[in-house]
């Protein structure tokens, strides 16, 4: 299975983002939500393995997932450890949403997320994620 994918009309456009964040912002991000909406609505379940057999990662990878979904609105949460963490949330448009996901993370897992390692999440894979999350102090 292949890992999530800004859609193909935006993938050349990327490199220049200060031209058109103001399009993508106002008009392209309802279709980039349904373009990646469509992406992860044509997966099959996703087997916990997938994560590694630690259960505790396990464990992360699941509520992250969850949780993403949850904040994002997405059809599932059948998201995979190669997904680019801006994708699934959306980087960098969505940067209050992305605060308030990282909150609820915390207080899900009774975690302390320190701000400068969620800011390194970024351009990160989920599996970066799933680890930081793993190595982060319970509170």
């Amino acid at each position: 299975m292949e890992p999530l994918q800004w859609p193909e009309y935006l993938r050349d456009s990327l490199e220049d983002y200060h031209r058109w964040q103001t399009i993508v912002v106002q008009i392209a991000s309802p279709l980039i939500r349904k373009a990646i909406a469509f992406q992860l609505s044509t997966r099959p379940p996703i087997d916990p393995l997938t994560w590694g057999d630690n259960p505790y990662r396990q464990h992360i990878a699941r509520v992250l997932c969850q949780h993403i979904q949850k904040c994002y609105g997405w059809p599932n949460d059948r998201f995979l450890p190669q997904d680019p963490f801006d994708i699934v949330c959306l980087i960098p448009w969505d940067d209050l949403e992305l605060e308030e996901m990282v909150i609820g993370l915390e207080e899900i897992l009774r975690l302390r997320v320190p701000d400068a390692e969620a800011v390194s999440w970024c351009g990160k894979s989920l599996a970066h994620v799933v680890d930081s999350l793993s190595r982060c102090q319970r509170t």
